[in-house]
This record gives C-alpha cells, sequence and structure tokens, in this order.
C-alpha cells in the first residue's frame, strides 16, 4: 500500500453503503491549534469554512468527496451528532451509530494488532473497522439499540505498552463517539474486519472491559435556581446575543481566547468564565444553562480543539458539576445574588466579577526592607522527623506537609498509629525508620473515620503487637493525642466570596497546637476526603488551597511535620498499584508523598514516591502481622517471598503452554473441517480459508501433519492437504 493511501476512501471505496446513505458527511485538515500542537479541524467541502455543528448540515458523501483528493493533511469525517440524539440508521432501525477508537495499538508498519486492541477488536464483532489516518490505530462502528445514558467518560487510558513502530506523542488510549463530535474516516477496512456494521443490544461488551466509561462523577453538582422563572434555552442564546462580539465568539463558537486577558491561560480557564456568561443570561438558573452549553454551543459538540479532552464539555454529569461549582463560587448566599441583580448583557465583562484586593497583602508584611546577607552565615541544617537506618541521611523532613496515599483498607491508619508511637517513644517506624534524635515527641491525630474506642483499641494492640513495655506504654500515652471525629463533618475550607476560605476547625486545630507544652513532632490528618470540604480532589486552585491550610499547622511550637492520608483511585487498585486521587495540585503542593499498597494477605509494599529535601529511597516491603501491624521483610521472609513467586512464575508458564497447546488444538480442529469443505488445498490456501493468526494455524498444520491427522501429497509442484482416513 502506497503511503497515506488510506487517506482516501474513495479509491478504497471501503465506507459501508449505510454510511454512504446518510448526510452526515465534513472534511478536515491537519492544522496547528493555538497550543502548538497537531489537530484535525472540520471544514465545509469547499475546505475553506470550518465547519460548526450546532449551526451547520453536514453533506452527502458524493459531495465531500467531489472536492478533490485528499493526503496526508486532509480528508473526510462523519458528523456523530443529530439534534443531540446520534445518527440513526437509515432504513429508520430504532439504533444509533457508535464509533469506538483505539489508538497507539497498531504497527503503523506491519499492521500487526497488540493484544489488548486484538481483544477489543474481537470484541466488537469483527464490526466494520477501518484503520485511523496515523496508522496506528483502528476505528470500529457498530449499531447500539440501547445507547445508555450513564456514560461518564469518553476517553480511557489502556495501561498497556504501544504497538513497535508507534510515535511517543500517541496516546495510548480508547476512546467512544456516540452523540457528540465528529470521527474521521479512511476507508481501508481492517482486513480481518466485515464490510458491514455489526447492531448489538447494549454497550455492555465495551463497559465490561473499560468500567470507566460509565463510572459516574460522585457528585454532578448541586445547580444554582436564581430569581424568577427560568429562562429558556432560546431566551438564553438572545441574551448571549445581546453581548459583546468576543462574549458571543467565547460562547457560542469556543474561541475562549477572545474573552481572557492577553490571549492566555488554558481552555478550562476560558470555559469558566464560559458558565458565569451563561449564567448572567439564564439569570442566576443552572438547569436551562447547563442545557444551552450542550445543546446550542460548539464547547457541548465537543470542538474546544484546544483542550486535551474536549468532549468533557459535551458530558452532562461533567457540565453539571461545572455548573454547580460557578454558581457556589459566585456569591456566599445564591446564584440569583451574583447572577441577577441589575444584569445588562450588552455591558457586563469579566472584569465585574473580579475578586477585590485585600486591605494588606502579606507580600509586603514579608518584603525585606534591606537585602538579606545570607553569605555571611552558614544557615542551620534541615531538621528531619525520620532518617535512614543505614546511613541517617534524612527521610522524612520536619516542619513540611506530606501526603500519604493507599486504597482503602491498605492500612495506612494503621500505619500512621505506628508512625505515632514510634514518635513518641523513640522507636522505628516499621522497624525500619529511625526517629531523628532531635525531633519533637508529641503527636496529634485528628481521626475523621474512628470512634474513641476505635482510636484506642489501634494504640492498645499496635502498643502490644509492637512489644512496648509498661513504661513505654505510659509515656505513648501521654504524647500522643488522637482525636475521633467520626459522625463529625470538620472541613478544613468552604466556599468563599473570593475562593476557598478557611473554616473555624483549622482556626481550632491551630488553637490546640499553641497551646502551653512540649513541642509537636507531628499532625496527623485521616483522611484527605473528611477535611477537604470544597472541591479539591477535582480542582488545582482548590488543592494548592488545601495544601496551604495544612502548612499553617507546621508553624504551630516545633515546627511539626503535616501528614495528610488520602486514597488511591480506582484505576490505581485495578492494576495493584497506589496513586493519589484527584488532581496533581495535591501532590505537587506537598514536599514529601509516599504510598503504601496491598501485596497480598499478608504483605505491603510501601514506596516514598516524592521527596523534596531528601534522596531517593528505595521500596521497602513490608510484613503484615495481626491486626494489620506491619513490619519490614526480615531477610528469611524475603526469600520465603521470592521462593514462592519462582513458583508462580514456573505455574504461570506451565499454564500459558496448556493454553498454548489447546489453541493450536482448536485451529487443528478449524483447518480439518476447511479441508474437508474445500478439497485439494495446500498449507497457504487452507490457512487463508480458516480464521485465525496465520503463524498459529501454519503450526496447528505441522502438528496436523506429525500426529497423522492430516496426510499431504504432492500434486505437481504443490502438497495438497487431505484428512487421514481415520478422522473423516
Amino acid at each position: 500500500m502506497e503511503k497515506n493511501s488510506h487517506h482516501d476512501p474513495a479509491q478504497q471505496g471501503g465506507v459501508p453503503e449505510e454510511l454512504r446513505q446518510l448526510n452526515q458527511w465534513i472534511r478536515w485538515k491537519l492544522e496547528l491549534n493555538r497550543q502548538g500542537r497537531k489537530t484535525k479541524i472540520p471544514y465545509h467541502p469547499n475546505g475553506e469554512q470550518q465547519f460548526a455543528t450546532s449551526r451547520d448540515e453536514p453533506y452527502t458523501f458524493e459531495n465531500v468527496l467531489g472536492k478533490g483528493d485528499c493526503d496526508e493533511t486532509e480528508g473526510i469525517g462523519f458528523v456523530l451528532r443529530t439534534d443531540g440524539d446520534g445518527v440513526k440508521h437509515p432504513t429508520g432501525l430504532d439504533c444509533t451509530l457508535v464509533a469506538i477508537d483505539a489508538d497507539g495499538c497498531r504497527d503503523p508498519l506491519t499492521g500487526a494488532l497488540t493484544p489488548w486492541g486484538r481483544e477489543l477488536f474481537e470484541l466488537t464483532g469483527r464490526t466494520y473497522t477501518e484503520v485511523s489516518p496515523s496508522g496506528c490505530g483502528f476505528r470500529a462502528f457498530v449499531w447500539v439499540d440501547n445507547l445508555p445514558t450513564d456514560l461518564a467518560r469518553s476517553k480511557v487510558k489502556v495501561p498497556h505498552p504501544a504497538a513497535p513502530n508507534v510515535p511517543e506523542y500517541k496516546a495510548v488510549e480508547v476512546q467512544l463517539f456516540t452523540t457528540t463530535g465528529y470521527v474521521t474516516v479512511t476507508g481501508e477496512r481492517l482486513i480481518e474486519a466485515s464490510a458491514l456494521i455489526e447492531r448489538k443490544p447494549s454497550l455492555d461488551w465495551l463497559t465490561s472491559v473499560y468500567p470507566q466509561f460509565r463510572e459516574q462523577d460522585r457528585d454532578t453538582g448541586k445547580l444554582p435556581v436564581g430569581r424568577g422563572d427560568a429562562p429558556t434555552v432560546e431566551q438564553i442564546g438572545a441574551e448571549i446575543n445581546r453581548s459583546a462580539p468576543n462574549v458571543r465568539e467565547a460562547v457560542v463558537d469556543a474561541n475562549w481566547p477572545a474573552i481572557m486577558p492577553n490571549d492566555e491561560g488554558s481552555a478550562s480557564e476560558g470555559y469558566y468564565r464560559v458558565v458565569q456568561h451563561v449564567l448572567r443570561a439564564a439569570h442566576g438558573h443552572g438547569a436551562p444553562a447547563v442545557d444551552y452549553l450542550l445543546q446550542e454551543t460548539d464547547w457541548g459538540l465537543g470542538l474546544c480543539d484546544d483542550s486535551a479532552d474536549p468532549l468533557k464539555y459535551a458530558r452532562r454529569n461533567w457540565v453539571r458539576k461545572e455548573v454547580g461549582r460557578v454558581g457556589g463560587k459566585a456569591s456566599t448566599t445564591n446564584a440569583a445574588e451574583a447572577f441577577d441583580d441589575g444584569f445588562d448583557a450588552k455591558t457586563w465583562t469579566p472584569d465585574e466579577t473580579a475578586t477585590p484586593e485585600s486591605k494588606r497583602s502579606v507580600i509586603l508584611d514579608l518584603f525585606p526592607s534591606a537585602p538579606r546577607r545570607w553569605s555571611r552565615n552558614r544557615p542551620p541544617d534541615r531538621r528531619f522527623l525520620l532518617r535512614h537506618p543505614e546511613d541517617d541521611a534524612g527521610a522524612l523532613p520536619l516542619g513540611e506537609v506530606g501526603i500519604l496515599s493507599a486504597e482503602g483498607g491498605a492500612g495506612k491508619t494503621t500505619a500512621v498509629v505506628q508512625l505515632a508511637i514510634a514518635i513518641a517513644t523513640g522507636g522505628r517506624w516499621f522497624g525500619h525508620y529511625k526517629i531523628d534524635e532531635g525531633a519533637p515527641n508529641r503527636v496529634l491525630a485528628l481521626l475523621g473515620e474512628e470512634d474513641q474506642e476505635e482510636c484506642d483499641r489501634k494504640l492498645y494492640w499496635a502498643a502490644h503487637r509492637l512489644g512496648l513495655s509498661d513504661e513505654q506504654v505510659r509515656i505513648a500515652e501521654d504524647r500522643i493525642t488522637m482525636v475521633p471525629l467520626a459522625g463529625h463533618y470538620t472541613p478544613l475550607l468552604r466556599p468563599g466570596p473570593n475562593g476557598p476560605e478557611a473554616t473555624e476547625h483549622g482556626g481550632a486545630i491551630r488553637d490546640v497546637l499553641n497551646t502551653p507544652g512540649d513541642p509537636w513532632g507531628l499532625v496527623i490528618v485521616d483522611p484527605l476526603s473528611r477535611f477537604a470540604g470544597v472541591n479539591v480532589e477535582a480542582d488545582n486552585i482548590d488543592a494548592t488551597r488545601f495544601i496551604v491550610e495544612l502548612e499553617s499547622f507546621c508553624k504551630a511550637p516545633g515546627t511539626p511535620t503535616t501528614l495528610c492520608l488520602a486514597h488511591s483511585s480506582k484505576a490505581a487498585r485495578r492494576l495493584g498499584e497506589a496513586d493519589n486521587r484527584g488532581v496533581t495540585g495535591l501532590t505537587d503542593g506537598a514536599r514529601w508523598w509516599g504510598t503504601l499498597v496491598n501485596a497480598g494477605k499478608e504483605r505491603a509494599r510501601f514506596d516514598v514516591r516524592k521527596s523534596n529535601y531528601t534522596r531517593p529511597a528505595e521500596e521497602l516491603g513490608l510484613v503484615r502481622g495481626e491486626l494489620g501491624v506491619l513490619q519490614v521483610e526480615s531477610t528469611a521472609d524475603k526469600e520465603a517471598r521470592k521462593a514462592i513467586e519462582v513458583e508462580d512464575a514456573a505455574s504461570r508458564e506451565l499454564r500459558k503452554e496448556r493454553e498454548r497447546h489447546d489453541h493450536i488444538g482448536r485451529l487443528l480442529a478449524r483447518l480439518v473441517d476447511t479441508i474437508l469443505r474445500i478439497p485439494g488445498l495446500s498449507k497457504s490456501q487452507a490457512c487463508a480459508e480458516t480464521v485465525g493468526k496465520r503463524a498459529d494455524l501454519m503450526e496447528a498444520l505441522d502438528r496436523g501433519l506429525a500426529n497423522g491427522t492430516l496426510e499431504g501429497h504432492r500434486e505437481g509442484s504443490r502438497m495438497v492437504l487431505t484428512v487421514a482416513e481415520i478422522f473423516r
């Protein structure tokens, strides 16, 4: 195949007739977006004017092909939206067209699919599937009778390596197109795919493998309610049309830089301002604002090409959450006051909602009155709470914010109870990390999920299993303060008129830390989800503000370390790993980040993923004892574990061999049926007539000839296969 020949469907002739009959066609051009990335921009068939699905009608297949040949920089596309309901079958059948795009799964040089790509292709029933324009993936089309209404994501990252020869910048992912946006069409049918589009009753076969497509947002957002009757979508559109040209362009055409100062910022920041404009036009009513954003703007069609995930603006759950967030932040009272009082769509600009300056900035208080002569005296050495046992190097700095992430049930609360006991008594954490000799030994633990009995229970049994003496127990009782907060709502932040603001709970913690007594070495906040209060796990601005609140605890006497416990994501749990659920602002803002991962019923792994002021540390293997107490893995434990792993690896290899043997046996049975059905076939012809990989089929033929199932005899220069008499 010539290079880029897959860009010309007219030459390939592979596009199914049922798609050709639908007037849903456009052209696209490969261009640079504002962020300097190549993206496929939809155009009218004349190739001169950009296409906006919300206001323009697509064209016939013949119309788009009649405007010139395609090359590597342009092609044709199929629009998947018809009044928001999706594309229906041309014969009137009650089903909706869905496109499944798999990227990074195909070697563009050899055409070979990765195992996960092959699995997805087989799941589609080998429906009409074509090679993507880059050659690095494929796109399958399926008719679906019952399209799910709870689809929460349009794109899922695949945790597998890319196929050979796929460029590094290509994402390895599966993308689902249902009722928004458009897809490119090449017409180059995958060699094993059907020429027809399969019809399926649902998408359960896809969401069972990629459940992320159907995972709902935990909170879809409480929509604001304004004064008076809610306007219609048409009335909101009329208000937007009366706005300034730059506002209309940003809202309707998704050209967000039109309302951003100096054309700076991001699509997400632009959308935040767009939602403000739409809420103003809706007089504070969130429900019609959501409908307008989804139905009447290019945002709602997934046509914001400057976004890393443009289709999120087309997901109702996500848009509801964003409108609720904007409405909640706009006012401490209600959306009606923020978006309705004296509103004039013709004159309103984003500057009217700018936050007022504080009476005096902390920057002025901290600005030095004279240059600091920092070179005259050596600064004090950095202080640490924990040190490595082998070389006494620092492991966890004192006076900084750290995060410990783990899935639920991994034992992170038990782990920090052990840490508290080690700090109070001068012991070792996990029997490994040393407590710095100069570190303060008081601990304040705020446990949002535990009652008083459970706090006592955790301390009692941890002390018992760690073998503390009576004197050490008494010292731990004096130095560890646990506050049981189960059943109480104690957020450290709440929405305010100028963004997230501190609550009385954070002030109470600072008051406790500043009471007379010995200095503090550690403050435990467990878990993050109980103390965050605002959109900390979903918004980087809120996440950064939360880290600042935790940093305020580090200013207490003793400059304690503040350790916040957090949950890992579902995706990490499925992979047997741990990450930090939510936005990167949490781990970016913290100076230290550790993870705790289950490694079986009796083992766990502890890893320091980030440490700004210490050297990198090796992953620590832990053994889980009675009541979940974790201790570093001994040499004997490690040798026993490795022996089990070797035995398990051998078992896996044996199982693979058995599975391979059975697979070749099944292919041989298929070949026997083919040879009986079509006499006179050679080995190559038999493989061509039988479903399966050619290499596997050839191996099956060799097995059949070796064990007497098949026989071969020469007819001229050809060897013809027959089935042995006993197997006929």
